[in-house]
């Protein structure tokens, strides 16, 4: 390589790292600001509802505004950096692509989708429903904690089977102490979510939501026993089908309802041109968006080993 071709690399490398520090630099002021406001705004809630303070109800709603900004903020920023993972950062992107792929998939499914949806009835239903059912939706939004409880015990899980080496067993041990602190929050959500109504402790005697709970005991169990396997998928395999059970479990609990116990999903539903639009719009995008996430983990499957390093090849 010549001298101008290696300033010229030199120049691309320095400025791709000078993007995306402003970028991420940006991104991570915008999250970090957004969790800390969410706690404050289910503090501030709490407060009115136990005073019933009107001064303390205008800085809710002034606090409220800033607080949807920095999240539109935090999303178009985050959307910019997802894509620069594979411009920048190609060489990354085919190393660990199978590890940090699923984790901005499910932070698209859960942060965005299930969040955005919380943060609506936050911005635009304090008329709408009342105080009790608000403030659940401001202590979901404010749920984020478990969300990176149970985005973190997801990778870890995921990392003890895609590595080996010391890499591994310290994903392990991360992933047991993950496990007990993600169910104690999602023990809380559920707490939070039976303080809504007495109907919801009636629910609770139904056969399929004690199917659910026999079925993660077991999955609890056999989270348990799979760290004495040679089967490292086990452990990720048994953490996700908790997370499902624990989300179906609450839509059946709370089913017919979108915002309980008030608003039905009848009531709720957008007009029927709406729903064929958006239906449209899924069936044209979903198997392009599967196919493509199919293609990608096979090409980027096998385990991510210390000999994968930029630069080297097998038998160096």
């Amino acid at each position: 390589m010549s001298l101008i071709e290696h300033a010229d690399a030199a120049a691309a490398l320095l400025a791709a790292r000078a993007q995306f520090a402003i970028t991420i630099g940006f991104h991570i002021v915008l999250a970090a600001f957004s969790i800390g406001l969410a706690q404050w705004l289910m503090a501030l809630e709490a407060w009115w509802l136990w005073r019933r303070q009107p001064a303390v109800l205008a800085l809710y709603r002034y606090w409220l505004k800033v607080f949807a900004l920095t999240v539109a903020a935090g999303t178009a920023s985050g959307l910019v950096m997802e894509y620069q993972f594979g411009l920048n950062w190609a060489r990354l992107s085919l190393a660990v692509g199978e590890i940090i792929g699923p984790l901005m998939l499910c932070e698209v499914l859960v942060a965005f989708f299930l969040e955005a949806g919380f943060l609506g009835v936050m911005l635009f239903g304090q008329n709408k429903v009342g105080p009790k059912l608000h403030f659940f939706a401001t202590c979901a939004v404010a749920c984020a904690l478990a969300l990176v409880l149970g985005y973190s015990w997801l990778g870890a899980c995921w990392l003890y089977w895609r590595c080996d080496g010391p890499l591994q067993r310290r994903a392990a041990s991360q992933a047991k102490v993950l496990c007990g602190l993600a169910l104690a929050a999602l023990a809380g959500v559920l707490a939070l979510t039976l303080q809504l109504d007495t109907q919801y402790w009636h629910r609770l005697g139904q056969p399929s939501l004690l199917v659910g709970g026999v079925a993660s005991i077991g999955l609890l169990v056999g989270f348990a026993r799979a760290w004495r396997c040679v089967h490292y998928w086990l452990p990720l395999s048994c953490a996700l089908g908790m997370i499902v059970v624990a989300f179906t479990l609450m839509l059946v609990a709370l089913f017919p309802n979108a915002i309980p116990p008030a608003l039905t999903l009848e009531q709720a539903a957008a007009s029927a041109a709406t729903q064929v639009f958006v239906l449209v719009g899924f069936a044209l995008v979903v198997p392009v968006t599967l196919g493509y996430n199919t293609w990608g983990f096979r090409v980027f499957s096998g385990k991510v080993r210390a000999s994968d390093r930029q630069g080297t090849t097998p038998g160096q």
